[in-house]
């Protein structure tokens, strides 16, 4: 299982995510479902959870923002589009699944 906390930033409504592949094959680590739990202060995260409890690995491969089931999934949800939970699902999916090691990832402003 992986396990990302999303801090968010000004909304300072942290999300927490856990990711488990239901199934998949060895052979091929785009086979399978990954099965994610989202729990979060935010009212749009929460909805967005109930959204993408398992999602196909494949749509990991979909290089098309606009097609991408899980960010279609948070179009729906979230209030705002810069908010960074629907990447961290897919990074969590990611590396659950065996497409990528886990680490993490920074947005910094510059002073």
């Amino acid at each position: 299982m992986v396990e990302i906390i999303v801090k968010p930033g000004i909304c300072e409504k942290r999300s927490e995510i856990k990711a488990s592949l239901l199934d998949g094959n060895p052979k091929d680590p785009l086979e399978g479902k990954v099965k994610i739990e989202l729990i979060s202060e935010c009212e749009g995260v929460e909805s967005f959870s109930k959204e993408v409890n398992e999602i196909d690995v494949s749509v990991l491969m979909e290089s098309d923002f606009t097609e991408n089931p899980v960010y279609k999934m948070a179009d729906n949800c979230l209030p705002h589009s810069t908010c960074p939970v629907p990447c961290a699902v897919l990074k969590a999916m990611e590396a659950e699944a065996d497409l990528a090691l886990e680490k993490n990832v920074k947005i910094e402003f510059k002073e």
